[in-house]
């Protein structure tokens, strides 16, 4: 990640390394354009409104103005940039150096301080390298146009004065078709017109030249009626007269061997700035742009390397033989004046060296294709700078020669944007911005893709056609230049391979998942793991795959689609997925034993235990998930049945769902029963961990029936137990217990003690809505027991965590938390269960007074239940929070914080919690001075039907503090005294003790 960066010259923008600073809208760019024109300098308010707005400053227009600024302030933090106000307005405090405009500015002092034309040239060349099309791109206000126009006019002059500096240099040989092309554009200036003439004199085309004269007169007559000025009629004398002055400069000047740059080069700023050491590698991918950036950097540095600069493509990758060492060093040596070459590669490389010795030169070994073949083409002494690009890691020169590698990555979408702007015009890309961005996430990020797919789209009428194309890598073929192809780009380095490695190429394109480890390589092509590890190393090093992470390896999607092309090995697919599956079957069963599940293989993965089972299934999910719709029949519904513990567990809801659904579709078509019911079962209990009641319930009844069925009792008494939890949850609790019954009854028929504990501890959880807490918690111990007995390590977290609860409304705070914080030590990684538990551990250290950690904790479990989209922990967290906000006097957030948690309820049909949020609301619109006791008339009324006897308490205790606040005393003492009753029955204590001291106050008379 590279330092801030501004940019002016093009569109307007910030960046922080490879990513783009989020400015907003295009009148924010103007302000900010606008100081950056002056950085470090004082900019008033008035200079800042016209700049930014011209005419059409708005009727607000300073308050507008600072709030823009306060925008930008925000969006710089943590960059080394500050918007300060100074008397008399705003300076923006920047390096000078991170502002490309002003960087233009430097690099064109620094360039014609130098006495010499190449350093020259190689210092107007680094300033030109910094436009990215037309300053202030896609921004308007007469002040913005009018800077513009005299930058644009800037440009044009440095770029005569660069093309003069490469006709001292004798480079008229590569001007002439640019000039050509320059006239055209510019067809009466005089100056360019001249530099022509005398670049096709010097490349021996003086008719040519002559003719260009007459053009010119011709086109200024006719334009406005003037003749040549006395400079270019002077040059058309001289050329007439092939005076001296207009000749050639003199034949010996220094080699000049590097291609022409690569036009559009975008981004790879860090990798720039890594070469220029005595011996660099650039390394990666077929198609990544190494020598494109070699060469960029070649002629950035041409002037630090005055002697000259020496190519060769040794076509380590191409569809010829590798160039030898021998034949490149005949070559070098020629460049360099030398007559007599030896015969040996080792006496021509002592001589090589020998003449490199005391010279600054820069020298470019292209597509090299091993350390052995680069070696002798190395000098021997300091001095000069070495580039050498490889498909391979060379590691080798790395090693042995004290090489240092850039690895050149893919481009960032922003960097791949922008090449597809510069190729293919900037107008048009951004009329379909949506489209094109999809266009470079097809290319990868692959210069290459994106420069072809360019060339293809400018036949196109739509960039959405060439997209849907892009399927195939035929689409990414250049017709009539078949090397330039992405698909032989890739053909070249997977022909270089050993055949093992090769084929494990041809396999990895058949893995289903975005990334893989060793071990699913091992297991694809049947191969001990320290054999797949090296093979692996070997496609590592020909950039064929990526290491994304210690032991994860992964492919971009063109070399994938090139891959599958190649063939395949049904076999091997069968040996993948048969690892995950049991690899699966062994992690689920260390992280979540006791959830029921089909018959399960032997397990053969080898895991220590729970915390690496556990990051092995974060580590693979998406390669899991993918499998299951790639897998064939049964494998299908028995990997999407391992995986449900876990997506119980970690609440990927919607890799839950799709697998569950896709384990259906597959079971039905097998026609297997038990499978159909234990994918109801998923599905169902997704859906109600989604609190999606309606959808949970048709599932549950479905794998109900099936499993009665069918016999099987273990997933009979699951569903009924699932009901008996979604009519809790729906305030239905005489069915909830008639369900948790009917369950009972089929666990202990079977003996089933794990399953009798989960029962037992849903009936404590229906007694405890229903008040009778004393039962509730004798229920909660025996399950806990029987779960502590079979080493149900989430079993004993429900337990806890109901007597948390129990404790809680017993007025016990202290053991409440204890409890709280045994469920959240046992760290069994399940995250909806550790956000319910965190927002339960909230309120208890909030009731004891300690409301920052309580804040934590409530901050913690609204974060957590965001993330795992489990609705009923951020209700809860919502309402702790609340209740943190009104302890601190912040009424007003408290109120929108509980009216959140009642939207939530009320749009899941999750009854407890409305009921809750409603008393929460209550107490918040009473404590801000407007109370509402139709608020606690709801609350009271939902309680008192659904039979929830603690809440219908609290909600009567509500209701006479809205009473007391309205003045309506007598209404309060009545609903005071119902609350008494209430809370005496129950035994919740918090709840008596508040409405003893309300009544107190209301009454004058003690508790």
């Amino acid at each position: 990640m590279g330092g801030t960066e501004f940019r002016l010259l093009g569109t307007v923008g910030a960046w922080r390394g490879n990513q783009a600073v989020q400015l907003g809208h295009g009148r924010r760019r103007c302000v900010l354009a606008a100081l950056l024109v002056d950085a470090n300098q004082v900019v008033s308010a008035d200079q800042l409104l016209d700049r930014a707005w011209g005419d059409a400053v708005p009727r607000r227009g300073r308050d507008t103005l600072y709030a823009y600024l306060s925008r930008l302030r925000q969006a710089f933090r943590g960059l080394d940039v500050e918007i300060t106000h100074r008397s008399g307005g705003y300076v923006l405090v920047v390096d000078p150096d991170t502002v490309d405009l002003h960087r233009f500015h430097r690099l064109l002092a620094r360039g014609r301080a130098e006495a010499g034309p190449a350093a020259r040239l190689a210092l107007f060349d680094q300033a030109v390298a910094l436009w990215r099309g037309e300053a202030f791109a896609g921004l308007s206000t007469p002040w913005l146009d009018n800077v513009r126009e005299s930058l644009a006019k800037e440009r044009f002059g440095v770029e005569l004065d660069r093309i003069d500096l490469r006709l001292e240099l004798g480079l008229h040989g590569e001007l002439v078709t640019e000039l050509a092309a320059a006239v055209r554009e510019h067809p009466l200036d005089e100056r360019l017109a001249g530099q022509h003439m005398l670049a096709l004199y010097r490349s021996g085309r003086q008719a040519e030249a002559l003719a260009e004269y007459q053009a010119l007169r011709d086109r200024l007559a006719d334009a406005l009626g003037v003749d040549p000025v006395p400079e270019v009629r002077r040059l058309h004398t001289a050329l007439l007269r092939q005076a001296p002055e207009v000749a050639p400069p003199e034949a010996d000047r220094p080699p000049a061997q590097v291609p022409g740059g690569v036009p559009h080069f975008v981004g790879r700023e860090e990798a720039l700035r890594e070469l220029g050491r005595p011996l660099s590698v650039v390394v990666g991918t077929g198609g990544a742009g190494k020598s494109a950036l070699a060469v960029h950097w070649a002629h950035l540095h041409g002037g630090d390397f005055p002697d000259g600069q020496l190519y060769v493509n040794l076509r380590g990758y191409d569809t010829a033989e590798p160039m030898t060492a021998s034949t490149a060093l005949e070559g070098f040596l020629r460049s360099l004046g030398v007559e007599r070459i030896p015969p040996g590669v080792d006496e021509q490389s002592a001589l090589y060296r020998s003449t490199l010795a005391g010279r600054r030169m820069v020298v470019l070994l292209d597509n090299a294709r091993s350390a052995g073949q680069v070696r002798p083409l190395l000098p021997g002494r300091q001095g000069c700078a070495v580039v050498v690009t490889s498909r391979d890691d060379l590691a080798g020169l790395v090693a042995r020669d004290g090489a240092h590698r850039v690895t050149v990555g893919r481009l960032s979408e922003p960097e791949a944007l922008e090449l597809l702007r510069r190729v293919l015009g900037a107008t048009r890309v951004d009329a379909e911005l949506p489209v094109a961005a999809e266009l470079v996430r097809r290319c990868v990020g692959l210069p290459l893709a994106v420069r072809v797919a360019a060339e293809r789209a400018a036949g196109v009428a739509g960039l959405a056609d060439l997209v849907a194309e892009l399927d195939d890598l035929d689409a990414l073929d250049v017709p009539g230049d078949p090397a330039s192809a992405v698909r032989s780009v890739f053909s070249w380095s997977y022909r270089a391979l050993p055949p093992p490695a090769a084929r494990l190429f041809r396999l990895l394109g058949r893995h289903p998942g975005p990334d893989h480890g060793a071990s699913a390589a091992a297991a694809l092509a049947g191969v001990d793991l320290p054999i797949a590890r090296r093979l692996l190393d070997v496609l590592r090093a020909a950039h064929l795959v990526e290491q994304t992470a210690p032991d994860r390896y992964a492919m971009h999607d063109l070399l994938r689609l090139y891959a599958r092309q190649l063939g395949a090995e049904p076999e091997a697919l069968r040996r993948l997925a048969d690892w995950y599956l049991h690899t699966a079957c062994a992690a689920v069963e260390l992280v979540n034993p006791a959830v029921l599940h089909l018959p399960r293989p032997e397990v053969r993965a080898a895991l220590s235990g729970r915390a690496e089972a556990l990051e092995w299934l974060d580590t693979e999910r998406h390669n899991l998930v993918a499998l299951v719709h790639t897998a064939d029949g049964p494998m299908a519904w028995r990997l999407a049945d391992a995986l449900r513990g876990y997506f119980w567990l970690r609440k990927h809801h919607d890799d839950w769902l799709d697998t569950a659904h896709a384990g259906l579709q597959a079971s039905v078509v097998d026609g297997d029963l038990r499978a159909q019911a234990a994918m109801h079962q998923s599905i169902a209990t997704a859906r109600l961990s989604l609190s999606h009641y309606r959808l949970a319930a048709e599932h549950f009844e479905h794998a109900r029936a099936l499993s009665e069925r069918i016999g099987w009792h273990e997933a009979q008494a699951a569903a009924l137990g699932n009901l008996g939890v979604l009519h809790r949850h729906r305030g239905r609790l005489r069915d909830a217990a008639a369900c948790h019954a009917r369950a009972l009854a089929v666990v202990r028929s079977i003996g089933a003690e794990a399953g009798e504990a989960e029962v037992l501890g849903d009936l404590g959880d229906v007694y405890h809505e229903m008040g009778h807490l004393r039962l509730a918690e004798r229920q909660c111990r025996r399950a806990l027991a029987l779960h502590r007995a079979h080493a149900s390590g989430y079993g004993e977290a429900a337990g806890l965590s109901l007597l948390g609860r129990i404790s809680f409304e017993l007025g016990e705070l202290s053991g409440a938390v204890a409890h709280f914080t045994a469920v959240l030590r046992l760290d069994l990684g399940a995250r909806g269960l550790e956000a319910a538990t965190l927002a339960r551990l909230a309120l208890a250290e909030c009731a004891l007074g300690a409301h920052d950690r309580a804040a934590v904790h409530a901050e913690g479990a609204l974060d957590l239940a965001r993330d795992t989209d489990s609705r009923g922990a951020e209700l809860d967290a919502q309402n702790a929070l609340g209740l943190v906000d009104r302890r601190w006097n912040r009424c007003a957030q408290a109120a929108e914080r509980h009216r959140h948690a009642l939207d939530l309820a009320r749009c899941d049909g999750y009854l407890r919690g409305e009921v809750e949020s409603l008393i929460e609301l209550s107490a918040a619109v009473v404590a801000l001075g407007c109370p509402d006791p139709g608020l606690t008339e709801q609350a009271v009324t939902l309680a008192a039907e659904a039979g929830f006897r603690v809440l219908h308490g609290r909600a009567l205790t509500a209701q006479a503090q809205a009473w007391a606040a309205c003045g309506a005393v007598d209404a309060a003492v009545a609903s005071g005294e119902a609350a008494l009753g209430v809370h005496l029955a129950t035994g919740h204590r918090l709840g008596h003790a508040a409405t003893v001291a309300l009544l107190a106050q209301l009454t004058g008379t003690g508790p």
